[in-house]
């Protein structure tokens, strides 16, 4: 049987929540929470979404800066910079976009991003900690998804997911193990 849901309440929820969230944050810390979107090379498509992630970024209270990095600085410059970056008491969150050129190692840059600025949940350390059902963060499109299932279809334990992405398909899959589903 299909049934057709509207998130619309949910996303509307959800964004209430996180815009009071980082509204708490500026009142605690006397400035908004900070993101870092960083994108190697010129890829159109990592600078499509670092810009969708600003202007979101902007409407719930975040502040997002797009930082580009020259792939030409080669893996070791490119990691000790990420490094810097994480280590920065004013930046609150990383995010990696991908693609990565072509000659770097995803797994290894990545890793150079703190477990708790790793707004994605892509550092290995939170990949795992989702299967010990302890994330620092859940991945956003994940997280999402598991909200919608849980508000509208909270008796359904039988799941198929059709996605093994590491973004969305895998976190998501252990979500919902973790919850005792059968996926």
């Amino acid at each position: 049987m299909t049934r057709i849901i509207s998130v619309d309440d949910t996303v509307n929820r959800m964004r209430s929540d996180l815009t009071k969230g980082f509204s708490a944050f500026l009142s605690e810390q006397g400035r908004m929470p900070s993101l870092i979107s960083l994108i190697i090379g010129d890829s159109k498509e990592a600078n499509v979404y670092a810009q969708a992630k600003a202007r979101s970024g902007k409407k719930i209270g975040v502040d997002v800066s797009i930082r580009n990095i020259n792939p030409d600085a080669g893996q070791e410059k490119i990691e000790d910079e990420i490094r810097k970056i994480s280590l920065d008491p004013g930046v609150d969150g990383i995010i990696l976009e991908n693609p990565v050129p072509k000659g770097l190692n995803y797994i290894s840059l990545i890793s150079c991003i703190s477990p708790l600025k790793d707004v994605d949940c892509m550092t290995p350390y939170n990949q795992g900690l989702i299967s010990m059902k302890s994330p620092v963060v859940f991945p956003a499109t994940a997280d999402a998804v598991n909200q919608i299932l849980l508000e509208n279809f909270p008796e359904i334990t039988d799941i198929a997911i059709i996605n093994r992405s590491v973004v969305v398909g895998k976190p998501l899959a252990m979500m919902l193990l973790n919850r005792d589903c059968t996926v």
